[in-house]
């Protein structure tokens, strides 16, 4: 019975090691993860730069923030340049996604409508 016992002791002991091992080599946490989650966002920009050459990213995403929600025209970095995917038609802009980056700072923000103008005059 003692053989037993301990035969199935060691037998659970490896398989959480095993277990363990395996966890932490596949999900990479701690500092580690922090450093591959970095390197995934430099390479996912490395291949934005590939693809449209004329694509021109902030020089870092330091100082980036999300103000996806609210319509702005300003950044909090004062910049009111942006980035903004449009559709024209016949020589004019048709429509227009409401997602924008900042071209200094890299932040992203909601592009503001005449509807969102309408609003805040009647405040």
């Amino acid at each position: 019975m003692k053989i037993a016992l301990a035969v199935s002791m060691s037998i659970a002991v490896s398989l959480t090691l095993l277990f363990l091992f395996l966890f932490f080599k596949r999900f990479k946490v701690g500092v580690y993860y922090i450093d591959k989650y970095e390197e995934a966002v430099h390479d996912m920009l490395n291949v934005i730069a590939q693809n449209d050459p004329r694509y021109i990213p902030p020089v870092d995403y330091d100082k980036a923030i999300d103000l996806r929600g609210t319509p702005t025209h300003v950044c909090p970095c004062g910049s009111q340049v942006w980035l903004v995917k449009v559709v024209f038609s016949e020589y004019e802009i048709a429509s227009y996604f409401l997602d924008m980056e900042c071209l200094s700072c890299g932040s992203l923000a909601t592009a503001p409508t005449p509807i969102d103008r309408s609003n805040i005059e009647e405040l």
